[in-house]
């Protein structure tokens, strides 16, 4: 194996796909316009029109809101921020929190002037914190409104935009390529030796995982085996859109001499086990939205690998302002580490399409409408072993999380073997956790990693 094409199996095209699949797959996996974005960077993406936005030019350099006072220069200012920066950062936070419990406690109005004092104060394009603050504003806005029936958006420019937010995500940062890293190496292993791998993706939206995959295993010194993958679906994909990014895939890997079979399920056609299969099930931060037996129902199918990735937070607290605090906390950190990677109009997007999109939900939404309900790592991994899975290693390709953190400049993140994975984090924050699992006392149909 270790003469294949890549020099090892972990390698940096893990998470990237080849150059020669850019020109086709790539663009067509997201099938993004130009002109998806309607309105300024600076425009209230949930239609707060009653309020007005005043931009702070004061900068302030804040990794989490419980260490405001540790401060971190940019690159091109190195001074320590005034003791004004700093409280106006405490009033920032002191306000938001104290909206927040308002909220906890029923009591709308307080809520309200609260908002209408912070908004001015909040800005999309301003430093990190007041990014941060600006959508958890947006967020609060948004629950007060809820009651009231008020669009807080989900309109179809925002999933186009949501699209090309994700992509610039995966070519701008190591959020989800560390994710496809790690879960790339594992099904790569757990296929050794077999002939024909069967796919599950689970809550699929793209396309960025497979390529690099694909390209992977038409090459390795074994010969190609034959690869069917099996989607089910995000409920805001286009299907007709994932079709036709799939087709291009498959003619790509086509010429590479390995044949691709794509499938997407649904309750009037199902997964399709085949016997001769080595199934894997695959899960991209996408395991938090299912019910809690979709792992029950995971672990009856036997399959061979489970590829578990998840944001490493606390956001499925059932109070709400603890859950708050905790999204707080988290968000601000994730703001940080993109400021420290991207820059302009890209990380607004990212931010406002992608983040933005997320915190909403976490503030906002209760009930089955609360969809990112992300745990931390030992919880999934408690989870696991429960339902009767253990854990396979996967530090073997924290070398090379490392070194592709090295090769694309991103600086200021850290890969830590912990919690049954990888942990990928921004100066000690734990951000994403990645890992892999077998069923237990079954690991010699996987293969051992």
């Amino acid at each position: 194996m270790n003469n294949d094409n890549l020099s090892s199996p972990f390698h940096l095209n893990w998470a990237f796909a080849p150059s020669h699949l850019d020109s086709s797959a790539i663009r067509q996996l997201t099938a993004f316009t130009s002109d998806h974005i309607s309105g300024e960077l600076n425009a209230d993406p949930f239609n707060i029109e009653s309020w007005t936005s005043t931009s702070y030019q004061d900068p302030t350099f804040i990794n989490t809101p419980t260490n405001l006072a540790t401060q971190t220069p940019s690159a091109a200012d190195a001074k320590a921020p005034s003791t004004t920066t700093v409280d106006k950062a405490l009033e920032l936070v002191h306000e938001l929190l104290a909206c927040a419990e308002a909220i906890g406690c029923g009591d709308v109005a307080l809520a309200s002037s609260i908002l209408k004092r912070l908004w001015p104060m909040t800005s999309p394009a301003g430093d990190a914190l007041r990014r941060v603050v600006y959508y958890f504003v947006c967020a609060l806005h948004c629950r007060l409104a809820l009651p009231q029936n008020t669009t807080c958006g989900g309109s179809p420019a925002a999933t186009s935009a949501r699209k090309e937010a994700l992509l610039l995500l995966h070519q701008s940062t190591p959020f989800l390529a560390f994710g496809f890293l790690v879960a790339n190496h594992a099904i790569y292993m757990a296929g050794e030796g077999r002939d024909r791998l069967h796919i599950i993706d689970l809550g699929m939206e793209h396309t960025l995982q497979w390529p690099p995959l694909l390209r992977a295993l038409a090459t390795r010194r074994s010969g190609a085996p034959h690869v069917r993958i099996t989607a089910l679906p995000s409920p805001t994909v286009s299907l007709a859109q994932l079709q036709l990014s799939m087709k291009s895939i498959a003619d790509d890997s086509k010429n590479l001499g390995l044949d691709l079979d794509f499938h997407i399920a649904s309750t009037s056609d199902p997964l399709q086990i085949k016997q001769g299969e080595t199934l894997i099930i695959n899960s991209m931060m996408k395991l938090h939205r299912y019910q809690a037996n979709m792992l029950e129902e995971i672990y009856g199918l036997k399959p061979s690998l489970v590829t578990l990735v998840e944001q490493d937070a606390n956001h499925n607290g059932e109070v709400f302002v603890g859950r708050f605090v905790e999204a707080l906390h988290y968000y601000s950190a994730v703001f940080d580490a993109v400021e420290g990677v991207v820059e302009g109009k890209g990380r607004g997007e990212i931010e406002r399409w992608y983040f933005g999109e997320e915190i909403r939900n976490v503030v906002a939404m209760e009930g089955e409408e609360r969809v990112e309900r992300h745990e931390r790592g030992e919880n999934w991994g408690r989870r696991m072993r429960t339902m009767g899975f253990e854990e396979v290693g996967v530090s073997g390709c924290g070398g090379e999380v490392r070194e592709m953190l090295g090769v694309k400049g991103w600086e200021g993140y850290s890969v830590m073997e912990e919690k049954g994975g990888l942990v990928l984090g921004w100066k000690e924050r734990p951000l994403v956790w990645a890992s892999a699992w077998v069923v237990a006392n079954g690991r010699g149909d996987g293969g051992i990693l």
